[in-house]
């Protein structure tokens, strides 16, 4: 366009005022139409709703233009990362959220989320101190000791999940993990039974008996974890399954711990 500019004649490109005017106001007329932010973080909260996890950043990304100090916001961005398995690009909205209210717990625990993705499990604990302190809940205690089981402190581990039991005594997704955690720590059958008492519990989800039946394989009772597989899983999905475990049992503690911790933001979540 510049170019064609040098060989017009001058008398052409002079244009008159009310030319102008006439040309600049349809110009303005055909400018895109900027959303509002809060109409920005509904789309973003529907469509993160719906499973699109990348498109809702992109819509929440694009509020934050219009608002970068929001700690909330800079959050949803930071847990639609998360969703969309960028969890190493989320610490940084959730660090900016947390300088901007550090005891935001949304943030904290998003952050801990997210440092579990990443493996770094002293960070992950270092925060959800911060969110035991600030909220002494169940949840909160179950977060902080799923960070302790992914570094290897077993004890630690149980201590916590225990302080949120005696927050909720009949809290099925705390008493799951304890479980949990007594079979990475090497106490296979304490693991078991107490697995086996989540799982006879009437609200007992496929979730808990999945993590039942990986412990099962794990000892190498694969007659029981078959059992408990075919509860909610096909054929093919069953046989899948038993030969994961058995991929599992050859591993090293540290790996084991990372294998079985993989899905822990979910876990957290339930």
């Amino acid at each position: 366009m510049a170019e064609m500019g040098l060989h017009m004649n001058l008398s052409f490109r002079i244009l008159s005022g009310a030319l102008l005017t006439i040309l600049l106001a349809g110009c303005a007329q055909q400018k895109p139409v900027t959303k509002d932010k809060a109409s920005l973080i509904r789309s973003g909260d529907a469509t993160l709703a719906n499973g699109d996890a990348l498109a809702a950043t992109q819509l929440y990304e694009e509020a934050l233009q219009q608002s970068p100090r929001d700690a909330g916001l800079q959050t949803k961005v930071g847990d639609a990362k998360v969703a969309s398995g960028r969890a190493a690009a989320a610490l940084t909205n959730y660090r900016q959220a947390l300088e901007a209210n550090p005891s935001d717990q949304r943030a904290l625990l998003g952050a801990g989320r997210a440092y579990l993705v990443v493996n770094d499990a002293d960070s992950a604990i270092d925060v959800f101190q911060r969110a035991v302190l600030n909220e002494p809940t169940p949840k909160n205690y179950a977060a902080l000791g799923t960070a302790y089981d992914l570094k290897g402190s077993h004890k630690e581990a149980q201590a916590a999940y225990r302080q949120g039991l005696r927050l909720a005594p009949q809290d099925l997704n705390v008493r799951n993990n304890i479980g949990l955690s007594l079979a990475m720590a090497g106490d296979t059958d304490a693991g078991i039974n107490v697995l086996q008492s989540v799982v006879a519990e009437p609200n007992a989800t496929a979730a808990h008996r999945s993590n039942l039946a990986l412990v099962y394989g794990l000892a190498g009772k694969e007659t029981a974890a078959r059992r408990l597989l075919e509860k909610d899983l096909k054929t093919a999905d069953v046989s899948r399954n038993l030969e994961v475990y058995r991929k599992m049992r050859g591993l090293n503690p540290k790996s084991l711990r990372e294998a079985v911790l993989t899905d822990a933001p979910a876990r957290l979540n339930r």
